[in-house]
């Protein structure tokens, strides 16, 4: 059966309640996805050295549901997972950019806690994250074409998160549906969403940088449910 994904954001939708929509006598396949999560952003910046740290943490607890074959027995899956990306950049001679450096470091786990206010008012997640760590240098030129970017140095390393979420201001509520025609199949679709904004305070920590800089983030609180019928 032919079925495209739609992925909507959780964290920019934040949202709840599902689909329903009725269609024709024929081929069907209904998918309903609900889940509640967090999301977080850090940057510093040291004045120093010129260089910048940009932090984003999204977690959540989720869950789906669908009819496959059309009319068989529903299908249920769950999960909770947290990803975390950071990016560095560490310039360095200012006329020699040969010696500048960003640093990527990225991973996802099962937390070991998440939990969630029931009103979306406070969050907490605390997890320990294997996570891969690549170091580049820019690409550089005695002509006028570039050299092609260097080979980035992995490494492994694990990450310790360890954040508290707090909400501030009211809840939002966003939501609407959508069509989609492809080649032999059609989607029609619904989702609703709350979301409340919140302020983060906590570490992302390799045990030797702390990323978040020391300083609240910013980031947001929010509930998502989306139905759609898939018919070929």
């Amino acid at each position: 059966m032919k079925s495209p994904k739609f992925w909507l954001r959780a964290a920019a939708l934040g949202g709840v309640v599902a689909l329903l929509g009725a269609l024709p006598a024929v081929a069907a396949n209904t998918r309903h996805f609900s889940g509640e999560g967090v999301e977080a952003s850090f940057f510093s910046y040291n004045e120093v050295h010129g260089s910048s740290t940009s932090a984003f943490v999204f977690a959540g607890t989720f869950k789906d549901r669908f009819h496959d074959p059309p009319g068989g027995p529903p299908v249920t899956s769950s999960r909770t997972e947290v990803n975390v990306y950071l990016s560095q950049y560490f310039p360095g001679n200012p006329d020699d950019p040969s010696d500048d450096r960003w640093r990527d470091v990225f991973g996802y786990a099962s937390p070991s806690l998440f939990r969630i206010d029931g009103r979306l008012q406070s969050a907490t997640l605390e997890a320990s994250i294997p996570a891969t760590v690549c170091e580049y240098s820019p690409a550089v030129s005695d002509g006028p074409e570039p050299r092609p970017k260097p080979t980035p140095e992995c490494t492994e390393v694990t990450l310790t998160v360890d954040l508290d979420w707090t909400g501030v201001g009211a809840l939002t509520r966003e939501g609407g549906s959508f069509h989609f025609r492809g080649d032999g199949f059609v989607v029609n679709g619904h989702f609703q969403g709350l979301r409340r904004s919140a302020e983060v305070a906590g570490v992302v920590s390799d045990g030797t940088t702390d990323y978040t800089g020391g300083a609240a983030g910013a980031g947001s609180i929010f509930q998502a449910r989306q139905g759609e019928v898939i018919v070929d």
